[in-house]
């Protein structure tokens, strides 16, 4: 062969090299489309995700849920998920704290919104309270009963993706969304 038919040959093998390591090491097959709610939510009942129905009470658990945090454990989801929580609610109802745990499992599955549950956490400008470091602080256990509930699928937006406290919300883009319900201090809506 030609050396200038080899080099251009190489670089584009090392490409595809690449490319298959990369999405190997996050377990991503070249051709796997995007999640969808019902891929997430495997212990809700059937009935449950077709109506996607506002819930007072806790699905029964059939199965663990998945970790939603790539190579991370369910405990870590937990621990995460519980300090958000505990963050974001404090004063609220336990539905309140678990509907506010349900959003932000909501925004892993949404094309807005990061796919990890730190992602979606740690998202800049997000979370207030957050972002002032109160997810540092360590959570109660109505936090990481609130976290365990909403990782197991219970959902009482039915698949809201925001929420705010309407006395300190700043943002003047988060009132152009519709209030679909209200839990405690919070409001929810869809996309």
């Amino acid at each position: 062969m030609k050396k200038s038919i080899v080099i251009p040959l190489t670089v584009i093998l090392s490409i595809l090299f690449i490319i298959t390591l990369y999405l190997k090491i996050r377990n991503v097959p070249p051709s796997t489309p995007s999640p969808n709610k019902k891929d997430v939510r495997l212990s809700q009942p059937e009935s449950k995700q077709e109506k996607n129905s506002v819930s007072n009470t806790p699905p029964k658990a059939t199965q663990p849920a998945k970790s939603t945090s790539r190579g991370v454990s369910r405990d870590d989801d937990i621990d995460l998920l519980a300090r958000a929580i505990h963050a974001e609610t404090k004063g609220e109802p336990y539905l309140g704290q678990v509907a506010v745990g349900a959003v932000m499992l909501n925004r892993v599955t949404h094309p807005s919104f990061p796919n990890t549950l730190a992602g979606v956490i740690y998202q800049p400008c997000a979370f207030e309270p957050i972002k002032r470091g109160a997810i540092n602080e360590a959570p109660d256990a109505s936090a990481c009963n609130a976290a365990r509930d909403a990782l197991d699928g219970w959902d009482p937006t039915g698949g809201a993706v925001y929420f705010w406290n309407p006395s300190s919300a700043t943002s003047g883009w988060i009132w152009t969304r519709k209030v679909t319900l209200s839990i405690g201090k919070h409001v929810f809506a869809h996309d």
